[in-house]
């Protein structure tokens, strides 16, 4: 081949790609009647049209995190034109909230909340020691418009998302979902998927996380889930044995998981929701008989570990007797059992105290601030639990702790019917020449607080020791009260009993400087009794301020409560 030949095909083949790229940008132009812009604008503006013309609006079915480590949680969203009304379920009591929403492109077409709704940014709101929240989204790129279905995706998780068109109310749908994580108290179940015996655990009811192992206990899949109102929906179909499984309805009575080719062979109900459900067992010395409403008592065997307290089941009412005592303080376990798996079992505790017996002096042993040392050091000092005149000169009940720091007098509420001791958060516990001093809980590790906040308690418990002297601990369980009657548990121990310093009176996280004393560790055992003084009121000590059946919480609550946004605005520095 001549050298002349050898650069036509030279010069052909480099023209090649040109020749390819026009007949392409023919083809489109074939293809498509109209530029990029105009079929982008076309596109968002049908989906906003689907998405307002549904008269209940749409159920969403969100999960927060790439790898939905969260679990799912249900959303209802209304459009109109210009806003959206959505409801959550995990604040169904709150109603609905409206905000602005926009259909954008933006790389694509874009569903954006970008009006703050603390519904719909709860995932996505950073909080303190969690600057990227939960990793949730807010924007949604639009994959696809069906038949009643919007498929997403979210923005920065990647996690694919759909909005199914509601049937009925918003609030009706909602409520049904909220029903079902409230009755659904799983540990495992053995179910055939596909014609084969599988085992299903629930890793975590409270992160919505389950994994799916054969009959030899080889794994085959995990999936997280979220609700719906027939049972719970898995973020993705699972093939199973050749069987593709997403939606599972749930049967309340008769304890099954259905499905096609779905069955249920056994089914283990929770021991440690049931536990929480009773919550522990509360008793003054004269005795007491508790009737409580218990789901599918009889799939479990519950037993004393103590000869006087008794235990008996009529269907779902579970009672308790404890016997009347002549001892300041003793306690006992109930064991709860299941019947199918003696191995799946869970404690709660029985104490009974004489409350006189609590009065007096004790021993308080823990890690706080040594004001010689100038750092935290182990240290035991006095405190005093006993009622004192308050500023109206009415007797308040008051564990008054000598610390190192200074002596700090920490308004106290006890309630009868658990045997259990509140210490308030923000609470006004003593004064220096500069400062206000007020109590505060650090936990989560140290990475949350609520100073600043006075809805949140230290709930303190008793039992006794090796000698037989009446023992606590000032970290005890922190819970929260919305409304001053009825409490939560957080799901969370107060690391740390802190002694805030505020700039002034008002108790506020803007005010908060830093710690004036921080105490871990802490056990207190009671070293005698209270001292002659004035007659106590009676009405302090049988106030009754809080529903205590309620700290257990909804088991399936979501996840924390960094919702509050519990924010001190300052580093855990000491004042000093």
């Amino acid at each position: 081949m001549s050298m002349k030949t050898n650069k036509i095909l030279l010069y052909t083949l480099l023209a090649l790609p040109a020749l390819l790229m026009q007949s392409c940008l023919k083809d489109q132009e074939d293809v498509f009647d109209k530029p990029y812009s105009q079929r982008m604008s076309d596109f968002l503006q049908e989906a906003q049209d689907t998405l307002v013309n549904a008269p209940y609006g749409w159920i969403f079915d969100y999960y927060p995190e790439s790898n939905q480590s969260y679990g799912g949680v249900t959303y209802t969203v209304k459009f109109s034109n210009d806003d959206a009304t959505v409801r959550y379920e995990q604040e169904p009591d709150d109603g609905k909230l409206v905000s602005l929403y926009k259909m954008k492109e933006d790389d694509g077409p874009v569903l954006s909340f970008d009006t703050y709704n603390t519904f719909l940014h709860y995932y996505a709101t950073p909080a303190q020691g969690m600057y990227q929240g939960y990793k949730g989204d807010f924007e949604f790129v639009i994959d696809s418009i069906g038949n009643g279905v919007v498929k997403v995706h979210g923005k920065k998780s990647g996690n694919t998302l759909y909005l199914r068109k509601l049937q009925e109310p918003a609030a009706n749908y909602l409520a049904k979902v909220v029903d079902m994580g409230d009755s659904f108290i799983p540990y495992a179940a053995i179910l055939n998927i596909g014609g084969q015996p599988c085992q299903v655990i629930f890793t975590s009811l409270n992160s919505r996380q389950i994994s799916i192992y054969d009959a030899n206990g080889s794994y085959l899949a995990s999936s997280a889930y979220n609700f719906t109102d027939k049972g719970i929906r898995l973020y993705e179909p699972l093939t199973i044995n050749g069987q593709k499984v997403q939606y599972i309805d749930y049967d309340d009575d008769k304890l099954t998981l259905t499905a096609d080719g779905v069955e249920t062979s056994l089914f283990l109900v929770s021991p440690d929701v049931i536990a929480q459900i009773i919550g522990n067992i509360g008793s003054p010395a004269a005795g007491t008989s508790k009737t409580l409403t218990v789901p599918h008592l009889d799939q479990f065997n519950i037993t004393s570990d103590a000869s006087w307290v008794h235990i008996t089941t009529n269907g779902n009412e579970l009672t308790i007797k404890v016997d009347a005592s002549t001892e300041k303080a003793r306690t006992a376990n109930i064991i709860i059992a299941n019947k199918h798996s003696k191995r799946l079992a869970s404690v709660i505790k029985v104490t009974q105290l004489d409350f006189n017996a609590l009065l007096g002096n004790w021993n308080l042993t823990m890690k706080a601030y040594d004001v010689e040392k100038k750092a935290l050091a182990k240290m035991t000092v006095e405190a005093t639990l006993d009622y004192y005149p308050d500023d109206n000169n009415e007797q308040q009940l008051y564990l008054v702790v000598k610390a190192s720091s200074g002596t700090f007098y920490i308004p106290a509420i006890y309630d009868s019917q658990n045997c259990v001791l509140l210490l308030q958060s923000n609470q006004l516990v003593g004064e220096t020449k500069n400062y206000y001093l007020a109590s505060g809980f650090f936990f989560n590790n140290g990475n949350s607080t609520t100073i600043g906040y006075d809805s949140f308690y230290d709930m303190l418990t008793f039992g006794t020791n090796a000698e037989g002297n009446i023992t606590t601990t000032l970290n005890g369980e922190l819970l929260y009260s919305s409304d001053g009657k009825t409490v939560q548990n957080v799901g969370a121990a107060v690391d740390y009993f802190v002694i805030g310093a505020f700039a002034s009176d008002d108790l506020s996280a803007d005010n908060y400087l830093g710690y004036w004393d921080l105490w871990s560790n802490t056990s207190m055992v009671k070293t005698s009794d209270a001292p002659a003084k004035p007659a106590i009121i009676g009405s302090k000590l049988n106030e009754q301020p809080f529903l205590l059946k309620g700290i257990l919480p909804r088991y399936n609550s979501h996840p924390d409560f960094s919702r509050l946004k519990l924010t001190a605005n300052k580093e855990l520095n000491h004042i000093k």
